[in-house]
């Protein structure tokens, strides 16, 4: 049954779902493009991955298999200190850009019962590596004490058991060209959705592309609405959603229709935007061709590296009724297989990361929001001023709630896409996600 059910997860995520914990960055981004970046490894030329991984030994080290989906070289000092301070372990890390590169690798895995030490969820996962009791329960780890509530749910279960060590939390929102504002006459941020349509249609007017965003995230800007619409005054409010109180099309069809009528259908945020991977959108707003983005905080330490002239600063969306709140969640957590070949080995790993220095060195790997106590980092000024929001837990995402969020996710990613292309309505997408929604509930 687990391999069926595996192979089932896989199938679901290769018809195009790519968008997850959101972003796009090759190095840090919670999803990605996975036709850009090739899968890398750090096991020995000479013996393969998998051979090191069988062997479970390499220079008289014991190997440790880590399948992530940050890259060798953003978790290089990461996987060196851990090393250095546990010589008798080798980090095998396997890159897989996330998330439908590495869901499918982590399904043939699971499928074949040779999941790696180390894999990582999140809340796109968290119901299957449950249900397929596959990961194990790191509630008695001593650093959870120090960890957020919040990063405990999202990676856990109702009974307090904790299966994802997640430590920091990641947000997204409208990031904004200061100067390109200026340039069109427009001297703040807008406060309501209203206002917002206005920027838009005033940047156009003056030659300026208002908005920018890769293909797999174009969904971000109707979750964006919602969130600062509905959410921002009941975070429990999709609870409906999953007891079948309510639906999609109930739920959502007021900011969904207005997301389609204030931004789409005049052209603001162009249909060309199907065509863009999120990197190629990130450097369209860097080098000044767009004057907005929905970005994800992981991309934005780089912005001034590629353009030190870019002045631009980072703002939620507005909502309908003039409230705000950012997009986010926390991130993905480290799981320890229950059938770990160097299970040992693993626990080493998570022991060395909840080091102050391995805190540090992973919050520089990640460019998130960390949530443990005592963590000392330096935040870019765009990110500081909503480091004691996220803290607090004021931001949302909606795969933290939803049952079925992966298949529900791919829903919405080719849901929107479609309404971008003109070939569904917004009502028609979202009657569409409730039929979805509705087989997979009769399926459970």
């Amino acid at each position: 049954m687990k391999r069926v059910i595996a192979m089932s997860l896989a199938s679901v995520l290769t018809l195009g779902l790519l968008a997850g914990c959101g972003g796009n960055s090759k190095d840090n981004a919670p999803a990605t493009d996975s036709a850009e970046t090739e899968e890398e490894s750090t096991a020995p030329a000479d013996s393969g991955q998998t051979a090191a991984a069988d062997d479970g030994n390499t220079d008289g080290k014991t190997v440790v298999t880590n399948l992530s989906w940050f890259d060798t070289e953003s978790m290089k000092e990461l996987k060196e200190g851990f090393e250095q301070a546990y010589p008798q372990y080798e980090m095998d890390l396997q890159y897989a850009p996330p998330l439908q590169q590495y869901m499918e690798k982590y399904s043939v895995l699971l499928a074949a019962d040779e999941l790696t030490d180390l894999y990582i969820m999140g809340p796109d996962t968290r119901e299957e590596v449950i249900a397929y009791q596959c990961a194990e329960d790191l509630s008695d780890l001593p650093i959870m004490d120090r960890i957020s509530d919040i990063c405990k749910r999202t990676n856990g279960d109702a009974q307090g058991h904790v299966y994802g060590l997640s430590l920091n939390a990641w947000i997204r929102g409208i990031c904004y060209n200061i100067d390109l504002f200026e340039q069109a006459g427009i001297q703040e941020f807008p406060k309501t959705w209203d206002e917002f349509v206005d920027v838009c249609k005033t940047l156009q007017d003056n030659g300026i592309q208002p908005l920018v965003c890769g293909k797999d995230d174009l969904f971000d800007f109707a979750w964006g609405l919602y969130t600062s619409t509905e959410i921002v005054k009941d975070m429990y409010t999709d609870d409906a959603i999953n007891n079948g109180t309510s639906t999609f099309a109930e739920k959502y069809s007021e900011t969904f229709n207005a997301w389609y009528d204030g931004i789409v259908e005049p052209g603001y945020l162009p249909q060309s935007c199907l065509g863009l991977t999120g990197e190629q959108a990130t450097d369209m707003f860097v080098n000044g061709q767009a004057a907005m983005i929905w970005e994800y905080v992981g991309n934005m330490p780089d912005y001034n590296v590629k353009n030190p002239d870019l002045k631009w600063d980072l703002k939620p969306l507005p909502g309908l009724n003039g409230e705000s709140m950012l997009q986010g969640c926390p991130g993905v957590g480290y799981c320890v297989a229950v059938n770990a070949k160097n299970k040992e080995g693993a626990y080493a790993y998570l022991d060395y990361v909840c080091t102050e220095e391995g805190l540090e060195q992973y919050q520089k790997a990640t460019n998130m929001i960390m949530l443990v106590d005592g963590v000392d980092y330096e935040l870019i000024p765009q990110i500081e001023q909503y480091r004691q929001d996220t803290i607090d837990g004021k931001y949302f995402w909606q795969t933290m709630v939803w049952e079925h969020p992966a298949a529900i996710l791919q829903a919405w990613t080719v849901g929107v896409q479609d309404v971008m292309a003109g070939t569904l309505t917004p009502d028609e997408a979202l009657e569409s996600f409730d039929r979805q929604f509705a087989e997979l509930k009769a399926a459970e």
